[in-house]
């Protein structure tokens, strides 16, 4: 069990999966609107977090490729 490093409160796991990436309107510099290259990043990622209840703040979070999740 991870506890909040706030206030000590048990913190929920929970995790999700994301296949695709889309750029923002500022892909390459700050107040400077263009497009990508891609429309779209095709990347398989897991991301976790520790979430704190209690806070209502994340306290940890992680990204995993697929294959580090299998194994």
């Amino acid at each position: 069990m991870v506890k909040c490093k706030k206030c000590g409160h048990k913190t929920v796991l929970a995790t999700g999966y994301v296949e695709s990436f889309n750029p923002d309107e500022e892909p390459y510099e700050n107040n400077i609107l263009e497009d990508a290259e891609q429309e779209e990043i095709q990347a398989e990622v897991v991301v976790g977090i520790h979430y704190c209840e209690k806070c209502d703040e994340i306290n940890d979070a992680w990204i995993e490729s697929p294959q580090q999740v299998e194994n």
